[in-house]
């Protein structure tokens, strides 16, 4: 890990799996995701506990984060975590990003701390508060992202599908994790040619059958 980051991991979870993925891999951050990011404002969905947003502040040195969880226990652990490192800049939300604002029920997975969902996959379930990403950009105060991550576990699509052309118009780079358990291949190839109509070059790498990341940067 860089430099004194402090992190707070819970034993006998998935957590130490997640960070290993986000820093040890850096999942989301492959090829020139990291640099294009650099020193911007580096938007968070599906924060979890803050282990992409402390790599974004201390690897990309991102000048702004703002992260964005909707399970309560998760998002303690995020706040914990960005007040123990005493980031600066930091805008947390707990909230779900969704195609709209409301409420929506949340599925948590009962083995895997970052696997709570919109769809049904065992275990209980709890009503969460949803903003759009649009309603996001607006209510932070977000004119230009350097990086929009995405790990929101099937959700990713309807975000995507339900957010203006306008928007990603300011957005520098992308990079989401796709579920092919959660929607259609012709979907996720569907949103990959829009975003590369709107000037991104896009690449899909999988990781599993299922699972993957959808990522690219703008057009220079």
């Amino acid at each position: 890990m860089r430099d004194s980051t402090v992190l707070w991991l819970r034993p006998f979870s998935m957590d130490l799996a997640i960070f290993r993925e986000v820093w040890d891999h850096e999942r989301y951050t492959a090829g020139p995701i990291g640099e294009v990011a650099r020193r911007g404002t580096v938007v968070d969905i599906g924060a979890h506990i803050g282990l992409f947003s402390l790599f974004a502040c201390r690897v990309i040195e991102a000048n702004r984060i703002v992260s964005v969880e909707p399970d309560p226990l998760n998002f303690e652990l995020l706040v914990e975590n960005i007040s123990a490192n005493h980031v600066e800049g930091a805008t947390l939300v707990k909230a779900a990003i969704a195609g709209d604002s409301g409420e929506r029920r949340m599925h948590t997975s009962p083995s895997n701390t970052g696997g709570h969902s919109f769809y049904a996959r065992g275990g209980s379930s709890r009503l969460v508060r949803t903003v759009s990403l649009s309603g996001l950009f607006r209510s932070s105060g977000i004119s230009e992202c350097s990086l929009l991550k995405m790990d929101c576990e099937g959700a990713e699509m309807e975000i995507l599908e339900n957010t203006t052309d306008e928007l990603f118009m300011n957005v520098s780079a992308i990079s989401l994790e796709y579920h092919l358990d959660a929607y259609p291949r012709e979907q996720l190839e569907r949103s990959k040619t829009r975003l590369e109509s709107l000037g991104f070059i896009m690449e899909i790498r999988p990781t599993s059958k299922a699972l993957g990341i959808l990522c690219g940067v703008r057009r220079s």
